[in-house]
């Protein structure tokens, strides 16, 4: 990764959220809504991190959606020749973003909502999940069975199609200026759910694009997502 990349905090969000170790699975069927809604997505761990799972690849990004009628449109790889040998092929996406706040408007908010399309291909129909909690914002987590895909013949390319833009889910308060620049990030994995998966990593580094993996995107000049309060006076 270059020196020069600084993480977002929505990009660790999202891997931490990918990531976590899910204790609700291993309570009894009485205490999992509870534990659900108190703990959410698990408990953050390192341990996918200190020893990685061989039999999935994992994807991070991170960008800015310029402004509400902006369009961020990002290739996931995802090869063709996997998923039509892959028994039970699956994408995991979880997307995350910070919506602008600040302590001086403590009783006065607004947020954003992000919304995620994906594509198996730049002219593809859109796919919708097969499984998975939607919480809506300011994180997203969902998977797809690609099975379905296969079966529907729309896989079209090695390079599927992720797009990104947010609304405005309530208006700010009369006075707050709000940066429209809005930071979003998402942590993506690939495997086979089967009895003998078959591993994707040979098939992602065979593409073309397989060196560029290893860099993280980062913009430009730091965005800062500050509110200014100013006088209608």
């Amino acid at each position: 990764m270059p020196t020069d990349s600084r993480p977002f905090a929505c990009a660790v969000k999202a891997v931490l959220s990918l990531t976590a170790d899910d204790v609700a699975k291993r309570l009894s069927d009485a205490l999992q809504p509870l534990a659900k809604r108190a703990i959410g997505f698990g408990r953050a761990s390192a341990e996918r991190f200190r020893h990685p799972n061989n039999q999935k690849a994992r994807f991070v990004w991170q960008g800015v959606i310029a402004h509400e009628d902006d369009l961020v449109r990002v290739q996931l790889p995802i090869p063709v020749a996997w998923i039509g040998q892959a028994s039970s092929p699956q994408l995991q996406l979880c997307v995350a973003w910070d919506s602008p706040v600040c302590a001086a408007a403590a009783t006065q908010w607004s947020c954003r909502d992000v919304e995620i399309t994906i594509r198996p291909g730049p002219e593809a129909g859109a796919l919708r999940g097969s499984k998975g909690r939607t919480l809506g914002y300011p994180l997203y987590k969902r998977t797809w069975k690609l099975d379905k895909a296969r079966q529907k013949n729309v896989v079209e390319s090695d390079l599927w199609m992720l797009e990104f833009k947010y609304s405005q889910v309530a208006a700010y308060a009369a006075g707050h200026v709000v940066t429209p620049f809005q930071r979003v990030a998402f942590a993506a994995e690939i495997w086979d759910e089967s009895e003998t998966p078959l591993d994707p990593h040979g098939y992602v580094q065979s593409l073309p694009i397989a060196p560029t993996l290893i860099r993280l995107s980062n913009t430009s000049a730091w965005l800062p997502q500050s509110i200014s309060i100013t006088s209608g006076v």
